[in-house]
């Protein structure tokens, strides 16, 4: 049982969002979410190309908060739709394991909106984005969404709404107050909805985003939540479980965003421990053209946060990007998880979906905190060779970080419609400089106002 209740952890998380300074938190943390930012970027800039996003495009009013990728200025809230959109398409914006879902997405456009009509400083920009992230982790690890509840579009509203507030300088009591609307705001997502090609999905964290500015509107406007809202909300309507202490514990001095993972593969993260356990089975050797030919099975043992992704038959792009069998199979053929292997073309093709319907899965639960990723795979050859390999942590957890080079790499390869490759890395670098920024409009209004060439 938690020693504090929930009027106080919100009262305590108003006064923290009210008081933080610059300097508060420390340099390589500040460094760290700048390279989140950067990161968020480039998956915003790449899901802007989805089709579906055009309507977007085409129906939003002018004004003064870019859409990354387009080139087109519209009103922040729309904007902070759109980027929100966009970053989660291509399913390789990051994530944070304690919280179980992804901070960043959710705070990053609502924050980046705000800061562009506000002429706000790149310091002021990184404060809000480490305070927001803050508090959309440290409310996703005090939550136990129930399993039909997907984590897009829940608490991560509440952290945009934070980062919004700071940047419009919000003091402690209408802090307090946005975080208890914003909690009101959540939406009730369906888990299942991308499982069978639902690609509203991808609009969640969009819709926070933009319900995070509304709910700084309504702030200023004297609207009033109630004091239990987080607890309410996260631990009873959309959740079954809520610990209050978790909101505060180390507040301060424990920043989430340091224990955030990044991404290299295109589909979700809960499928990915498999092509980590495929390239332990592979080792010494690597992928090459001709493996995929001589697979004849796949058995795959995966942690029960991977049971439902079994599908061997995906509609679209989102469903294979959420199927553990195709996933693997899309690999074999490609050599690769990256956007294009999960594009249409690719999740039509008759070899890979072959080859999905001979991977099966089975649930592994030890009840032991430390396996909640394991993941085994034993590979039968066309020779009847079984190939076996095991994996517990994934190459771009924070234990477990990217060679120096991959997230530059990454961003050229997402960017690559925008910038030439050596352009891309210099963009990137820019970015991670946020802090040294006098107006966040020198970034948006010059290097970053592209569009797909």
């Amino acid at each position: 049982m938690s020693s504090v209740d929930t009027p106080r952890a919100m009262a305590r998380l108003g006064e923290f969002a009210a008081s933080l300074r610059d300097g508060d938190i420390p340099v390589a943390v500040r460094q760290h979410a700048a390279v989140v930012l950067a990161d968020t970027v480039g998956a915003c800039m790449a899901g802007a190309r989805a089709p579906e996003l055009h309507a977007l495009i085409a129906n939003a009013p002018p004004g003064s908060a870019l859409m990354l990728g387009t080139g087109a200025r519209t009103i922040p809230g729309h904007a902070a739709l759109f980027n929100g959109a966009a970053g989660t398409w291509v399913e390789l914006d990051e994530g944070h394991y304690g919280s179980g879902g992804h901070p960043a997405i959710h705070v990053t456009p609502a924050a980046l909106a705000v800061a562009e009509q506000r002429a706000a400083s790149g310091a002021a920009l990184i404060t809000a984005l480490v305070l927001g992230y803050e508090v959309a982790a440290r409310i996703g690890a005090a939550s136990r969404l129930r399993p039909e509840v997907h984590p897009h579009g829940t608490w991560g509203g509440c952290g945009g709404a934070l980062a919004a507030g700071k940047l419009l300088g919000f003091d402690e009591e209408q802090s307090t107050r946005v975080l208890a609307i914003s909690a009101s705001t959540a939406l009730a997502t369906s888990r299942q909805a991308p499982l069978e090609g639902g690609t509203i999905r991808n609009l969640y964290a969009g819709i926070a985003g933009a319900n995070a500015l509304l709910c700084c509107t309504l702030t200023e406007a004297g609207v009033t939540g109630g004091s239990h809202d987080l607890e309410t909300i996260f631990g009873r309507v959309l959740g079954e479980r809520f610990d209050e202490g978790k909101l505060v514990e180390g507040l301060g001095s424990h920043w989430m965003v340091t224990e955030n993972f990044m991404k290299r593969h295109a589909c979700c993260r809960d499928t990915q421990g498999a092509l980590e356990a495929l390239n332990v089975a592979l080792a010494p050797s690597t992928w090459h053209p001709k493996l995929f030919r001589r697979v004849r099975e796949i058995r795959l043992y995966v942690p029960p946060a991977a049971r439902a992704m079994d599908n061997v038959e995906p509609v679209n792009t989102i469903a294979a990007k959420f199927s553990i069998p195709f996933v693997v199979a899309t690999w074999l053929y490609h050599g690769h998880a990256d956007i294009e292997a999960f594009e249409a073309q690719a999740v039509a093709n008759a070899d890979i979906r072959s080859l999905a319907r001979r991977v099966s899965l089975v649930v592994l639960s030890s009840g032991d905190p430390a396996d909640a990723l394991r993941t085994r795979i034993e590979m039968t050859l066309d020779n009847g060779e079984i190939l076996r390999g095991e994996a517990a942590r994934y190459m771009g957890d924070f234990d477990r970080p990217f060679a120096p080079d991959v997230l530059p790499t990454k961003f050229a390869r997402l960017t690559a419609s925008y910038w030439k490759q050596e352009e891309a890395r210099q963009t990137f670098e820019a970015i991670t400089r946020c802090d040294e920024i006098a107006d966040i409009r020198e970034l948006t209004g010059s290097r970053l106002q592209v569009q797909c060439s």
